[in-house]
């Protein structure tokens, strides 16, 4: 994570640039053991180490985790229909995934590997 600082309306402020990959969906029971769509967003260990001592970065990166699974859907269904109410999400205390432990992400280690194509490929679960 990187922060630049900024200043807009006379207020001044940080924008963060937070690196992060989405995996692809999966579904997992809640505790009513009802199936629920999960996904999995990596973020850099240095972000959630920031996260689990500083809350307003930890919703910094709660809210960002929200957009990149909507943004990803979007993307892969080639749909708009798919929403999170963002205002109404919670961090499970105590617990940094659902499930036993969280899915094995294959992330690129550059941009010119990270194709479109590829990501999509990952989000629909299919292979290539």
């Amino acid at each position: 994570p990187e922060a630049t600082p900024v200043t807009k309306n006379g207020r001044t402020g940080q924008n963060w640039t937070l690196p992060h990959f989405v995996g692809p969906q999966r579904v997992e029971q809640d505790k009513k053991k009802q199936a629920c769509e999960t996904f999995d967003v990596c973020f850099h260990p240095s972000a959630v180490l920031m996260a689990e001592h500083t809350p307003g970065f930890k919703d910094m990166l709660a809210r960002t985790s929200l957009d990149a699974v909507v943004k990803a859907v979007h993307k892969v269904r080639q749909s708009t229909e798919f929403a999170v109410d963002i205002d109404n999400y919670h961090v499970l205390v105590g617990r940094k995934c659902i499930g036993e432990k969280p899915a094995a992400l294959n992330v690129p280690t550059s941009k010119k590997s990270a194709k479109v194509a590829d990501i999509a490929s990952v989000l629909s679960g299919s292979s290539s």
